[in-house]
């Protein structure tokens, strides 16, 4: 496929599928160490080029290729990036065989940063007309968690009740009228007793569980009810405790498993599990760590008890973004006394060091955190690092702060002084803009930035200019040798498109001026015309029609 490669190296899978890495930018090749070599052992890392070579073997549907590959290391079919696995690729191509080949040889949409992508899945294989698609994700959803589209009833009468008593009282007469329903769940996994749960009706939970639904049953991402009952997900608020749900369930027979004994505290219980199972401590199968939730409910005899046992480093640092996250300042000195890494971040929930708690920031930087981190800099903070030539700004994504202040005398003072940046810009994982400037756009391809620049997901600075506005920029980009004519891989739409969609009439103009063609598309609804249509832009779709005939 056309789009780049970003895995570089060894990439450590908990880290791609927690969303828990070490702040970008931060060490000796800086924008590349996502991940910690401290973390776990070799049969936890894969290579990075493989896993890469993976997406776009799924994206082109080369079943030859994606066998080899997983044949070599079966661990890479659940690589993960920017929310992306191998089969997502496979399924918004419309690769059905792909798709199942992925699915066979292990893929788990379910196991994603922050929720199940499964409905997402099948709600993008149905959106694009990909019906086989579809068909194949629909049978391994229904075996693998219990999906089935005639389980939607019962969640548009949840939904619509609210559980009042009469919403209870229908679901329970289409349970009698559907009794295999009791056991089924919808797209994203949620069962009726995870249903029961999220909405704090015990009344619920009870009627499932006496239609025969398993306590203990699993959704798409792993959680039973009992996990659900205390972590619905990360920043969350799960239902209220006074609801004594998690009690509810243990009393009917719920497993008591670790991660509930240290949510509880229950210090012994946690014991007795170790000396029995000393493989608990690490990761559920909802990948979520016992020392996180011990952590977050400020449980510190459980985290010394956990930390003294051997927990890997990558859950550790997690533990101590957690323990920040909710205000345990005791347990991230502890955290980072046992060697937690100060610069630990959550995908886009930002790092560490970010908190507004004045004292842990000034532990995590006594620790060694970098702050402010780049997304917090302001120009004044900018220029320092900039004119006292802080090695920071050899950071790409600082970097990219710096070209996105739009300010020329800053921009022109780091080309100077470090000429190779923007062939450093390659690492970030998104495209900088500098706002509608055709001079500074001259002066970065100059340098070395590359016009044609591709993400992850195939989109160009162009895309960029398309969905902002800026006419300048774009103008600039064209006669510098940007291509006007390039699909993105994600959504199948040229610059062209993308204008339509947000509406900019002058960047339309603009891009049929230089030769975009509006019949280049992925998909049907991907026609510029097409969207221009649904959105109802009169002038936008008589500007097309005009250029085409």
């Amino acid at each position: 496929m056309a789009f780049p490669g970003k895995f570089r190296g060894r990439v450590y899978l908990d880290a791609c599928r927690t969303g828990f890495m070490i702040c970008p930018g931060l060490g000796p090749d800086y924008g590349r160490p996502y991940y910690d070599d401290r973390w776990g052992d070799e049969t936890d890392w894969i290579d990075g080029k493989a896993a890469w070579s993976l997406f776009k073997a799924g994206a082109a549907g080369d079943l030859a290729a994606i066998a080899a590959l997983l044949d070599e290391d079966p661990r890479l079919v659940n690589a993960l990036h920017w929310y992306t696995q191998p089969v997502h690729m496979a399924a918004r191509h419309g690769h059905a065989d792909a798709v199942q080949l992925l699915l066979d040889r292990g893929a788990d949409p379910g196991l994603n940063i922050f929720n199940s992508t499964w409905a997402r899945l099948l709600e993008g294989a149905r959106e694009r007309g990909f019906d086989d698609v579809a068909a194949v994700l629909e049978i391994s959803m229904n075996a693998q968690f219990g999906y089935d589209r005639a389980f939607r009833e019962i969640v548009d009468l949840i939904k619509a009740g609210s559980f009042e008593r009469v919403a209870f009282e229908r679901v329970a007469a289409v349970l009698r009228e559907q009794p295999e329903l009791a056991r089924r769940a919808a797209e994203d996994g949620n069962s009726g007793l995870h249903l029961g749960v999220l909405n704090g009706r015990k009344d619920m939970i009870e009627l499932f569980l006496n239609r025969g639904l398993p306590v203990d049953t699993r959704r798409a991402d792993g959680k039973t009810p009992l996990t659900l009952s205390f972590d619905v997900g990360f920043g969350l608020d799960p239902p209220d405790p006074k609801l004594g749900l998690t009690e509810f369930l243990l009393e009917n027979g719920a497993h008591y498993a670790i991660t509930a004994a240290c949510h509880l505290g229950d210090l012994d219980r946690v014991k007795s599990i170790l000396e029995a199972h000393p493989a608990e401590k690490h990761r559920d199968a909802a990948l979520r760590s016992p020392l996180s939730y011990a952590v977050r409910a400020g449980h510190e005899p459980i985290v010394r008890l956990l930390l003294e046992a051997g927990i890997d480093g990558h859950a550790v640092d997690e533990a101590l973004f957690v323990a920040v996250w909710h205000k345990q300042a005791d347990l991230a000195a502890l955290l980072l006394d046992h060697g937690a890494n100060p610069n630990v971040e959550l995908d886009s929930c930002g790092c560490a060091a970010g908190t507004n708690d004045q004292s842990i920031r000034d532990l995590l930087i006594h620790h060694g955190a970098v702050y402010p981190p780049s997304w917090s800099l302001d120009r004044v903070a900018l220029r320092k690092l900039v004119d006292g030539k802080s090695n920071r700004v050899r950071d790409p994504y600082v970097a990219a702060e710096v070209i996105g202040s739009e300010d020329e005398r800053l921009i022109d003072t780091l080309l100077a002084d470090d000429p190779y940046t923007p062939g450093r810009l390659v690492d970030l994982q998104y495209l900088p803009g500098w706002g509608d400037n055709a001079a500074i756009t001259g002066k970065l391809v100059a340098a070395g930035l590359d016009p044609n620049r591709r993400t992850f997901e195939g989109q160009t600075y162009l895309h960029v200019c398309a969905r902002q506005g800026w006419a300048s920029t774009a103008r600039s980009l064209i006669e510098l040798g940007a291509s006007v004519n390039v699909l993105d891989e994600k959504d199948g739409r040229t610059p062209l498109a993308v204008a339509v969609e947000h509406s900019q009439t002058g960047m339309v103009r603009l891009l049929l001026e230089h030769g975009a063609d509006p019949g280049l598309a992925d998909w049907p609804w991907t026609l510029p015309l097409a969207i221009a249509a649904e959105k109802g832009e009169d002038e936008i779709t008589e500007l097309i029609r005009e250029w085409r005939d």
